[in-house]
């Protein structure tokens, strides 16, 4: 496989080398040189070690829209009271 590199020292991964990789769009990668040779494989990412450690049940997209709508609203209510501004009108 050969691919080029551009002027900007950019290149482009050959289809086969990511499906092996199982590399998607904004993965990153890691690049090593050992000896005289130089390799590539996904780097690790630190989320996914997370992966399966919570536990939510399904909810309701319009009941946690109302909750975060409420908790964001207390919020601006204890900023406002904190410094002493006018309560927000209500529309």
């Amino acid at each position: 496989m050969i691919s080029r590199v551009t002027s900007k020292y950019r290149t482009t991964i050959p289809e086969e080398v990511r499906s092996f990789l199982k590399l998607s769009v904004d993965d990153p990668i890691q690049w090593s040189i050992r000896g005289n040779k130089v390799t590539i494989h996904p780097a690790e990412k630190p989320l996914l070690k997370y992966k399966g450690i919570l536990h939510a049940k399904r909810g309701s997209t319009k009941e946690d829209i109302r909750k975060a709508r409420l908790w964001r609203a207390r919020q601006i209510s204890n900023i406002t009271e904190t410094l002493c501004l006018p309560p927000l009108r209500k529309k």
